[in-house]
């Protein structure tokens, strides 16, 4: 009788856990607490319009949908100013970094990608007028996730004004 219960208890532990972690975790990195996740807005267009997981995979033109130009109106190109911690919700999975397509970012990415890399990080570009200067950013750091995106609301919720820079696990702030 025990060694049934145990059989059934892992099955119903292992069935719960296992589509978690087949499908891997997603990152909330700001909330308003009205957002809903992207899959269920997408999943009635098809296939096609899933994100793709791939660390390579690059921001596309599908139905239509073309992610530039990508503008921070909250955030320059600048030299960071001293300033405490942030104090983040929950911890980050990873390192976040913030850079724009102007040269302060590109030159400040092409020193710091080996860095980069080897903890994983992240880089969401803040600013970039079309394809290609994100591609020339993307192409100095081929191994890991860059994305096209505003980061007005992480900005705004932070205190964040300048870009580039690298926000750690902990909240540090560095550039």
């Amino acid at each position: 009788m025990r060694n049934a219960m145990l059989r059934c208890t892992g099955f119903a532990l292992v069935s719960l856990v296992y589509p978690l972690t087949a499908a891997g975790a997603l990152v909330t990195l700001y909330d308003t607490g009205r957002t809903v996740p992207v899959t269920s807005l997408l999943a009635p267009l098809g296939e096609q319009m899933l994100p793709d997981r791939s660390l390579g995979a690059q921001p596309s033109n599908v139905a239509g949908f073309d992610p530039f130009p990508v503008r921070s109106a909250k955030l320059t190109p600048g030299v960071l100013q001293p300033r405490a911690a942030l104090r983040l919700p929950g911890a980050l999975p990873h390192p976040l970094a913030l850079v724009g397509s102007d040269e302060r970012s590109y030159q400040w990415l092409r020193q710091s990608a080996k860095a980069l890399t080897r903890l994983g990080a992240a880089i969401q570009v803040v600013e970039a007028p079309n394809l290609a200067a994100y591609q020339r950013l993307r192409t100095l750091v081929p191994d890991l996730s860059v994305m096209p995106a505003s980061a007005d609301p992480l900005a705004q919720s932070y205190g964040l004004t300048t870009y580039p820079i690298l926000i750690q696990t902990d909240g540090r702030v560095s550039q």
